[in-house]
């Protein structure tokens, strides 16, 4: 396994350490899992995370031969009347990286196939204070959904910041 380190490694397939998803898992069936299961679960959840958001990330990829969506150039975000940049790995995308990685360890298949496929039309989940709703029309979306996430990842988000041109 390659950490992203935030320089645009071109081999790189994780954005998070075995080091940094052991601290953010700690009391959970993470601990027990063999040091290959995890960076085989981190890689998918970082391959997830470029999937389901790519085209959602805010600023653009800062080389065509770095292997995962971050780090980006031009990665603003507007909050409480100023703007920043962000990291170069995000926190937050971290953060959704590690908690996946231990839904895989408990055995949950992020790419889960469904033969009820349809458009979206809406559909409500919830998580704490937080809630998603997506319709669906049809059937259900290709791309499984987990609203700690989507929620996690809101900031870096186009659609919660702005871009600068």
């Amino acid at each position: 396994m390659t950490v992203e380190t935030g320089t645009g490694v071109e081999n790189a397939d994780s954005y998070v350490s075995i080091a940094e998803a052991d601290s953010y898992n700690t009391g959970t069936s993470w601990g027990a899992a063999e040091t290959a299961e995890k960076e085989a679960a981190l890689i998918t959840a970082s391959e997830y995370l470029d999937i389901r958001f790519n085209e959602r990330y805010v600023g653009r990829r800062q080389s065509a031969s770095q292997s995962l969506s971050w780090p980006r150039y031009d990665a603003l975000v507007i909050e409480n009347m100023s703007s920043y940049e962000l990291p170069s790995v995000p926190v937050e995308l971290k953060k959704s990286a590690c908690y996946l990685a231990q839904l895989i360890i408990d055995g949950t298949d992020l790419y889960e196939t469904s033969d009820d496929f349809g458009s979206i039309k809406s559909e409500s989940s919830t998580f704490g204070p937080f809630s998603e709703s997506i319709e669906y029309a049809g059937g259900k979306s290709k791309i499984k959904s987990f609203p700690k996430v989507t929620m996690l990842m809101n900031r870096i988000l186009k659609s919660f910041t702005i871009e600068r041109a």
